[in-house]
């Protein structure tokens, strides 16, 4: 089904908040930014209805961090390092980094994961959650989300900061700095403006006009341009609030999202009659790819407009701006491609992670 979903450029007037949204921020000294308004897109045709108010200041759980800031981290909630070992059964579900000498890796439980240019580095804590997501901005500030957990790394250690515990694990993460920050569950996403949390939930989301099932990634290409993909479709953040962009398909499930800059937007999932799942955003609008004919589209990741890759069972599918080619995986994907460049991969897989220079796989980290 080649279906085109416009966004709506209009803004309707910004309502009063839900009073029961109205949660003031616990740890921020004062309330958090307002909530943010929400513009809405006619995403399956027609009118547009009125625009809702999505977001509202968000409580962060009691720790002994909460004094003074909704970021704030002591060392009583720091992941040490360790000398461990990655337990059978446990393996690898992500990675990020600028490159072999800065790379973060998640996955077994209470263990995060650094490598720089002396070798891996474990950050343990006993009894911690198995982290599902990390995105790293720089050398010194990396984000790494799981259960109700949330990491920093400022460059000299990995602490714990005080968030609002989400209603379902964390199961992605991206920002654009430690200002500028998202969480995401099923249920929710959380952003962090470097003061405190707002939440914004799918039951929020669902007064946009559309029920867009379970949240499933974020990304952005800016303050002003983020993406959720959820199950049905995908949502846009302008800056100032959430509306609906994507009204997927009856037959398709969304399951990734990435943007390959302002204006140009990725998603893609499961096509549950075969052919494929893949949306391309360019500047207004939402238009279906043909280019890639697989039913399952596990994951899409890249580093420029001419530099993409799709997960997709055992196989990655790099599309260079003019073709595909099949790039098999050296082991059993675990998780999204971290993609640096046509020639710097790296894929969590069954063994570790695996590290695709263009012409071959070599290993960055055995099991």
């Amino acid at each position: 089904m080649n279906t085109l979903t416009t966004e709506v450029s209009m803004r309707r007037t910004l309502l009063a908040l839900l009073p029961a949204l109205a949660v003031a921020c616990a740890a921020c000294g004062g309330p958090a930014s307002a909530g943010a308004d929400a513009g809405v897109t006619a995403a399956s045709g027609g009118q547009p209805p009125a625009a809702q108010p999505i977001g509202a200041p968000a409580t962060p759980t009691p720790s002994a961090a909460d004094a003074g800031s909704g970021a704030a981290a002591t060392s009583a909630s720091a992941w040490q390092p360790c000398a461990a070992s990655i337990a059978a059964g446990q393996g690898i579900r992500a990675v990020s980094g600028s490159g072999a000498s800065d790379l973060w890796a998640v996955g077994p439980a209470g263990m995060a994961l650094h490598r720089t240019s002396d070798g891996w580095t474990a950050y343990c804590k006993a009894g911690g959650p198995a982290l599902a997501a990390v995105w790293s901005a720089a050398a010194n500030d990396a984000w790494m989300v799981g259960g109700a957990t949330v990491l920093h790394w400022d460059g000299a250690a990995v602490s714990e900061v005080s968030a609002p515990a989400p209603a379902q694990p964390f199961t992605a993460v991206w920002g654009l700095g430690p200002a500028d920050l998202w969480a995401l569950s099923s249920a929710e996403v959380l952003h962090f403006d470097g003061r405190g949390w707002t939440r914004s939930t799918a039951a929020d989301m669902r007064t946009l006009g559309f029920d867009f099932g379970a949240f499933r990634d974020v990304w952005g290409a800016g303050p002003g341009e983020v993406t959720i993909a959820a199950e049905r479709g995908a949502l846009r953040y302008d800056g100032t609030g959430w509306f609906a962009s994507l009204a997927a398909p009856a037959d398709q499930l969304i399951s990734s999202t990435w943007s390959a800059g302002p204006g140009d937007g990725w998603a893609a999932g499961k096509n549950l009659d075969g052919g494929s799942a893949l949306w391309r955003f360019s500047g207004n609008a939402w238009a279906q790819q043909a280019f890639v004919q697989r039913p399952v589209l596990d994951a899409v990741r890249g580093s420029s407009r001419t530099d993409l890759w799709f997960l997709s069972g055992s196989d990655l599918l790099h599309w260079d701006g003019a073709a595909v080619a099949t790039v098999a995986a050296p082991a059993a994907p675990a998780g999204a491609p971290h993609v640096l460049g046509p020639a710097e991969i790296y894929l969590p897989d069954a063994l570790g992670i695996a590290r695709w220079d263009g012409a071959a796989w070599s290993r960055v980290l055995a099991k």
